[in-house]
């Protein structure tokens, strides 16, 4: 992390507010006990909040406004689970500290697990195996993973479907290109399609190919939801032709479906005929 930055922000339900790398110490938190006694942006950090304890990691050191600078800015974890929000916290109110990517494992990890494993008849003993062993880590995890899907029930997410898309759905957009370059038609020798383009008997077109992509949605909350996403090739312009229907125009059509052919493979889709 670079030293000294800053980082402003504007949100629409709070102040106008900064914050910066700078680490803040937490008088509240036991020098020699486990975690942090400084906060950096990306720890964890455990306090009160109101009459419960709340849980968030830390944005940065805030600067301004004034009213809270030297307080951390913090997305804290809602009570559901399933949204998070800003807080300012004052460090003496931090009871403990974590670096999320400790020794004992990847905090996300665990909470993924925990989450997302299946909870029945199957897995109960296995999960209640490795309780008996102590807390949970990434070691238990993957014990726990390995034992329960022996049994058939399946624990990891299934890995993302690639992305798929057929050339032969590559769609052809040409468009009057209004700002072409006509110094070609100005030289000598090309009078004839000077004068045809100032009389409307040829048109200068763009040519390009674009696709409709449908890209898939991590989020549980929005399991089987898809974006579609237009991409298009850069396309050749200053196509010079009678009218559309020209066949010049489906060879520039073919040689931008290859352009974005190599566009989608870049991405890492799929390119099927």
């Amino acid at each position: 992390m670079a030293k000294g930055w800053k980082c402003e922000i504007n949100s629409q339900h709070l102040v106008r507010f900064a914050v910066t790398n700078k680490k803040v110490n937490l008088p509240s938190v036991r020098i020699g006990g486990p975690g942090k006694y400084e906060a950096s942006p990306g720890d964890l950090v455990i306090y009160e909040d109101g009459d419960r304890r709340a849980y968030g990691r830390v944005l940065g050191r805030v600067s301004e406004p004034h009213d809270v600078a030297g307080r951390l800015a913090v997305m804290q974890l809602g009570d559901n689970l399933s949204h998070g929000y800003v807080r300012f916290i004052d460090p003496k109110n931090i009871a403990e500290c974590y670096d999320p990517q400790n020794e004992h494992g990847s905090l996300g990890r665990f909470l993924a697990f925990w989450a997302d494993v299946p909870i029945n008849a199957k897995t109960i003993p296995e999960l209640i195996r490795e309780l008996d062993h102590g807390a949970f880590n990434d070691r238990a995890c993957d014990r726990a993973v390995t034992r329960i899907e022996s049994r058939g029930v399946r624990v990891t997410p299934p890995p993302a479907s690639k992305i798929k898309v057929s050339r032969a759905s590559f769609e052809k957009v040409v468009d009057n290109d209004d700002d072409a370059d006509l110094s070609w038609a100005e030289q000598e020798g090309f009078e004839e399609d000077l004068a045809a383009l100032k009389n409307g008997d040829l048109t200068n077109y763009g040519v390009r190919a674009r696709v409709e992509i449908q890209i898939p949605l991590a989020s549980t909350l929005r399991h089987g939801y898809q974006i579609a996403q237009n991409l298009e090739s850069p396309g050749i312009w200053g196509v010079t032709v009678a009218n559309s229907d020209d066949p010049y125009i489906d060879e520039a059509f073919k040689e931008e479906c290859n352009i974005l052919a190599q566009m989608l493979t870049a991405l890492g889709i799929e390119v099927t005929p």
